[in-house]
Order: structure tokens, then C-alpha cells, then sequence
């Protein structure tokens, strides 16, 4: 892909896909149809944490290069990113669907031997006894372990605050942020988010109040506001915009 824009996609589920969307009717995969001068690559992983993200870009372009620009889609606090093994970031596994659009090949629980993003979902995961046996403790340590931390706002904060720093100084090309939801982070770290720091970068609104009661109802599959293809259409276009404003 000579003389493409090349552009790397962090996120959680918000950026993947699922049963009812498939990876190929994704914003970041809508983004690259409608730009065939881009070439997009999708690292975002359902259930990721904003920790994780310093490792995945830097995979990411261990095998791509650098981007000329990141789009990066914060999570909330509530989660965090184990390993479970040495070099996990070296597992990481893309696929080519389009010429000019990657994503992110091996994500979900079956991975679990790889890498393990903990979250509140864990608490009632069928998976968690494997989970627990994988790190050699008790279920009933573990869910104690699990509660303890998310309990405590301050360390979460503090804990991404340095996670935001990290990547911001590790990222050199220009950037965009956001959050999927309002009040996902402070605004202590959506400040972090929009400094700049070793390159160009801009923190836009979040993506959910965007839209009325009614497209979100059109849009959700879920109470999340995990979107349908035709929401990932929408936040495609918005974003959209929001490159061509940023970088042309």
C-alpha cells in the first residue's frame, strides 16, 4: 500500500465486532472502505484495558511500521490487562480482510493462555474457573482480589494516569482520542488525553451522547451501546470528519 495513509485503531469491543456486526462491518473497517487512500489497522480486543495499549501499538508496529496517525478509543478504569505468559505481545495475530484494511485476528477468551484483561465480567464468567486455575489461585481469592481493586477509584486513576503518559510519549504520530461513554474518565485524565506531549493530538467528544434516545434504541444491541452495523456506519462517518479535519 504505497503512498497510504496509514492508520492504527486502539480499543475495546466499542471497536471490534461481534455476532451481529462481523469484522468486516466495523467503523474502523467502514472507515477504510470509504477511504481507499488509508490503510487501517485494527488492534482493538473486546474487553481490553487502557494498560494494554502501550504493548498492542507497539506490536503493531513492529509488524506495520509506524501510522501516520492513532486513533485510540479509551476504555473505563475498571479493567486490567494480566499476561500470563512471557513475550505475550509477540502473539498478537492480524488478518487481512480488505487491501487496505487489518484487524485484530485472535481476540476473546480463547486467548486466555496468551493474555487476560480482568473486568467486572469476570466476576459471573463461565471461564473463570479456568481463569483462576491458569493463575494458580482460588475462586474466592481471586473474586476478593478483583473487588478490592476495582473498589478503589484512586488507584484505577492513578494506574491510568500513568497508563495514558506511557502511550502518549510512546506514540509519535498524531493522535485522536475519545471515549465511547461520557464520565468513562476524569477529567484529571481526559486532560492527560489531550495534551500533547511527543506529537500532535486532539480529544473529541464521546461517541454515545452523539446521538438521541432514538438512534442509540436503533443502534444498541445490547444496554451497553454495543453497536449494530448500521451504528459502527454512524460513528464511522463521525470520525470520519474528524481525520480529515485533523490531519488534511
Amino acid at each position: 500500500m504505497i503512498n497510504c495513509k496509514k492508520i492504527f485503531v486502539l480499543g475495546c469491543s466499542f471497536s471490534h465486532h461481534d455476532e451481529s456486526t462481523g469484522p468486516k462491518s466495523t467503523w474502523p473497517a467502514y472507515i477504510a472502505k470509504d477511504n481507499p487512500e488509508y490503510f487501517v489497522v485494527n488492534g482493538s480486543i473486546p474487553g481490553s484495558s487502557n494498560d494494554s495499549y502501550f504493548y498492542r501499538y507497539r506490536q503493531m508496529c513492529k509488524v506495520y511500521g509506524n501510522p501516520d496517525l492513532v486513533l485510540v478509543q479509551l476504555t473505563s478504569l475498571e479493567r486490567m490487562y494480566h499476561p500470563v505468559v512471557k513475550n505475550h505481545h509477540d502473539m498478537i495475530e492480524f488478518e487481512l480482510l480488505e487491501e487496505n484494511y487489518v484487524h485484530h485476528a485472535n481476540a476473546g477468551i480463547k486467548n486466555i493462555h496468551e493474555h487476560l484483561f480482568l473486568t467486572h465480567g469476570v466476576f459471573w464468567s463461565k471461564n473463570k474457573k479456568e481463569i483462576c486455575d491458569r493463575l494458580q489461585v482460588s475462586e474466592l481469592s481471586f473474586d476478593d482480589y478483583l473487588s478490592a481493586v476495582f473498589k478503589n477509584k484512586h488507584y484505577l486513576e492513578m494506574l491510568t494516569e500513568k497508563d495514558l503518559l506511557l502511550l502518549k510519549h510512546r506514540i509519535k504520530a498524531p493522535a485522536l482520542y475519545f471515549t465511547w461513554e461520557d464520565g468513562y474518565l476524569t477529567p484529571e485524565l481526559l486532560d492527560i488525553a489531550a495534551s500533547r506531549y511527543s506529537a500532535k493530538c486532539q480529544l473529541l467528544d464521546p461517541i454515545v451522547p452523539q446521538f438521541t434516545p432514538k438512534k442509540l434504541a436503533e443502534y444498541s444491541v445490547d444496554p451497553h451501546h454495543h453497536f449494530n452495523q448500521h451504528g459502527h456506519r454512524a460513528v464511522a462517518d463521525i470520525l470520519d470528519r474528524a481525520i480529515k479535519g485533523f490531519i488534511e
